[in-house]
C-alpha cells in the first residue's frame, strides 16, 4: 500500500509576493456589481449628514457597500456585519481592508443612511437596472412587502416588462 501525498501546508510561510485581493475575486461576483454600481451613485445628500471637526470617520461609500453587500448576502446584524468584514474575503474586498465596529456600523445606518434612504435606495435600483444586473421575470412583476409577497400577472399578450410605463425615466426612454 502506497503511502498518501498531501501539497505542502504551512499557515505561518511567508510569500515574499502577496497575492492581490483583486485576483481572489471573480470577475462577475455579486460584491463587485455592488462596488460597480455603488461608485455611480451620487452620494452628495448622504455626504452632508456628516459635520466637520473631531475625528476622522470611515468613508460614507465605503460603508454603504458593507451594507448593501450584507442585506443581500442575508447579514442584518451590526455585529454579524462587523464579524464578515474581519473575516469574509469579499467584505474585506470590498471595505479595502477597513474595520468599521458594530457600534459605527449601526450609527451609520439609523443616523447617516436613514434620512436619505428613499433617495439612495432609487439611485442604486437604476444604477443596476442600467448596470445590466437587474431582472425582472418576464412572466410576472413581484413586489416584495416586509410580511408577505404580492404577485401581479402581466396583462395578457404582454411579453416583456418593456411596455409597462412603470419602468421608465424621468425623460421618457426605457430601462
Amino acid at each position: 500500500m502506497t503511502q498518501a501525498k498531501f501539497k505542502p501546508y504551512s499557515r505561518n510561510q511567508l510569500q515574499l509576493i502577496p497575492q492581490s485581493w483583486e485576483e481572489k475575486i471573480p470577475p462577475a461576483h455579486p460584491v463587485r456589481i455592488v462596488d460597480s454600481v455603488i461608485e455611480q451613485l451620487n452620494l452628495s445628500e448622504l455626504y452632508r449628514t456628516y459635520k466637520g471637526g473631531g475625528t476622522s470617520s470611515h468613508h460614507p461609500k465605503m460603508l454603504l457597500k458593507a451594507v448593501v453587500y450584507s442585506y443581500i448576502t442575508n447579514i442584518y446584524s451590526s455585529r454579524k456585519i462587523e464579524e464578515a468584514i474581519k473575516s469574509n474575503l469579499c467584505m474585506v474586498w470590498l471595505c479595502g481592508n477597513c474595520e468599521p465596529d458594530h457600534n459605527t456600523i449601526n450609527r451609520f445606518r439609523s443616523k447617516k443612511v436613514a434620512p436619505v434612504l428613499k433617495d439612495i435606495f432609487k439611485q442604486i435600483v437604476f444604477a443596476t437596472i442600467l448596470h445590466g444586473e437587474f431582472a425582472i421575470p418576464q412572466h410576472r412583476m413581484m413586489t416584495a412587502f416586509p410580511h408577505r409577497k404580492v404577485k401581479e400577472q402581466l396583462p395578457r399578450g404582454q411579453k416583456t416588462t418593456n411596455d409597462h410605463p412603470e419602468f421608465t425615466t424621468d425623460s421618457g426612454t426605457e430601462l
